[in-house]
């Protein structure tokens, strides 16, 4: 089971925070690959598994137009809703597309929680438009 949980796709993180932590879309491909990584790693030295999970825990998205989806908090963001919104789905599909054609498992399950503080109806939204694909 891998949970790549807390994604904040459009996340903005300032000059000055507390760690140096550049986060676009090009970061968010490379953590995906990092899991499908970790996942191969782990048949590598097992075996084909029986079962994969993958559960997301929340936060798949950073908001919604610069404000968390229940609104009054506003966030810095480097993506417009459009942006947020390819870029989760398309590289999810690029993510699953590979896992579900590696073979690594006998099935597939995923477990995602879209009822979050930052992205709420559109983690949603994006969790569904993955799921209809």
């Amino acid at each position: 089971m891998t949970i790549p949980s807390d994604k904040h796709v459009g996340a903005l993180t300032k000059s000055d925070a507390i760690y140096d932590n550049e986060y676009n879309k090009v970061v968010f491909a490379e953590r995906l690959h990092e899991v499908y990584y970790q996942i191969k790693k782990a048949v590598d030295q097992f075996g084909v598994f029986e079962d994969i999970y993958i559960c997301d825990l929340g936060d798949s998205v950073d908001g919604w137009s610069g404000y968390t989806t229940r609104g009054g908090h506003q966030l810095p963001q480097n993506m417009n809703n459009k942006e947020v919104f390819k870029t989760f789905v398309y590289e999810h599909k690029n993510f699953f597309d590979n896992l579900l054609q590696s073979g690594m498992a006998v099935n597939y399950h995923t477990v995602i929680q879209t009822c979050d503080n930052h992205g709420g109806d559109f983690s949603n939204i994006v969790n569904e438009a993955l799921a209809l694909y």
